[in-house]
């Protein structure tokens, strides 16, 4: 394999970001290294995971520059990079320009599905030296294959993303029903919709335990927790902002409640099969596709509360009976979620 880049130049602070980091240290080897924005989070997290020597730095103000453009291109050249896997989309604009001539193997990576068409001449010249496009799962691919133009060249597949996870022995105990939410806190995570639920549990006389991890929106952090209080749920539902080992509560939890809008592979379902903490969800995205893989999950009729409640009511009903499920969740997770396999689809389309 020639040397390869892994791009994401996003300033924010989640999946996406992680995801670029976890890439390099999937494909473990010293010719791959991370170019990122300067005094990002990720630059901050890669430097302490992969170390400086691994990890480049860009300076730019604009997506779409002339500072962007020639910083890209002038550490492309030196480090005589001839793969890149680029995580992002607006950049896109300036990495076009920057790998002209050069030779490049442009694969780009597509972890969350897009709403309106790129077909336009603008977007059909930007994208048109991508060689592949690359899903994390068939519901993005589906996504990528509807609204994102392909040169003739082009190719798309999806490949599931790992997480170097040790996979813990499963134990069911305890008579507490402990819960977990992982996400930002935006519209559309879900957050309005688990609290929704936990109320709906406790006027059943359920009274579990929910903890939000993630922090963002600060007015709606404050909405949330005002409707936490209008239903006196303090002392059950606790929101621990951001959060450095996410996968130690998710293997302290016993269900993964994440009623989200949608979502392309969030990293804490994968967790949540690794480690043991039974998903309860919404019928929507992605989440259909992962029960067609065989893993235990309930599915929730999509933005209904009700139905949600009833869900989680059935899970803790039946926590005697969990365990054999939650071995098999985490057998396939190592099936489809290990490092190797990822490493092994990507090296398939690196040159």
């Amino acid at each position: 394999m020639q040397n390869t880049a892994v791009i994401c130049l996003s300033a924010n602070s989640g999946g996406m970001e992680l995801d670029s980091i976890r890439l390099v240290q999937t494909l473990a080897e010293p010719n791959v290294y991370l170019i990122c924005k300067s005094q990002s989070f990720i630059e901050k997290s890669a430097q302490w995971q992969l170390g400086a020597k691994k990890t480049f730095t860009v300076d730019f103000r604009f997506n779409l520059s002339y500072q962007l453009y020639r910083h890209l291109r002038k550490i492309l050249i030196k480090n005589n990079i001839k793969n890149i896997i680029f995580f992002g989309a607006s950049e896109l604009k300036s990495l076009h320009f920057a790998i002209r001539g050069l030779g490049i193997n442009l694969i780009v990576r597509h972890g969350t599905s897009k709403d309106h068409s790129k077909k336009d001449f603008f977007h059909r010249l930007i994208y048109s030296q991508v060689n592949y496009h690359v899903a994390v799962s068939d519901y993005i691919l589906d996504n990528v294959k509807k609204i994102i133009p392909f040169a003739p060249h082009t190719q798309a597949q999806r490949i599931y993303l790992s997480r170097h996870l040790k996979c813990p022995e499963i134990e069911v105990q305890g008579n507490e029903i402990s819960m977990v939410h992982v996400g930002r806190i935006a519209q559309g995570k879900g957050h309005f919709e688990a609290i929704e639920a936990m109320h709906l549990l406790a006027q059943k006389g359920q009274h579990a335990q929910l903890k939000f991890l993630g922090a963002g929106d600060e007015e709606l952090l404050y909405q949330l927790k005002k409707r936490v209080a209008q239903y006196g749920l303090e002392k059950q539902i606790h929101f621990l902002g951001h959060v450095e080992e996410v996968s130690d509560f998710i293997q302290q939890a016993q269900i993964l409640l994440f009623p989200s809008w949608g979502e392309g592979l969030p990293n804490a379902l994968v967790e949540s099969f690794a480690f043991g903490a039974y998903p309860v969800v919404f019928e929507n995205t992605v989440f259909p596709e992962l029960k067609k893989l065989g893993f235990h999950l309930h599915l929730a009729r999509d933005r209904d509360v009700l139905d949600l409640s009833e869900k989680l009511m059935e899970v803790i009903e039946q926590k005697s009976q969990l365990l054999e499920k939650l071995v098999h969740n985490q057998n396939l997770y190592q099936k489809y979620f290990t490092a190797r396999v990822e490493k092994e689809q990507y090296q398939k389309i690196l040159i």
